[in-house]
């Protein structure tokens, strides 16, 4: 509807108060979305990709460590002189296959 914010449903005789931008405005011609509103759905969208590629990292350092894990059982990759591979030899490891470290 004109004159509504379809998310806050706000109107020009009663806008949203931003304490740094003071009250609202429309950002389209519509006049159905007001500023506050257009710049929380830009937050939530660079949010939501945000966590989209940190999911797609975390999948992909999932698949690396099944890898590695493949090549220690089948002893491809030396451990230290003690049972586990040390923090040395895992950031050499990531680094070779490329695998980020959070």
């Amino acid at each position: 509807m004109y004159g509504i914010c379809k998310i806050c449903h706000c109107t020009e005789t009663n806008p949203c108060i931003d304490p740094d931008q003071g009250p609202c405005w429309w950002v389209n011609d519509s006049h159905d979305l007001c500023s506050a509103c257009e710049a929380a759905l830009k937050i939530n969208r660079n949010y939501k990709a945000m966590l989209k590629e940190k999911k797609r990292v975390i999948n992909y350092n999932k698949r690396k460590i099944k890898e590695l894990n493949t090549e220690l059982k089948a002893g491809a990759i030396t451990k230290c002189r003690y049972e586990h591979l040390c923090l040395p030899h895992l950031k050499a490891i990531f680094n070779e296959r490329q695998l980020t470290m959070f």
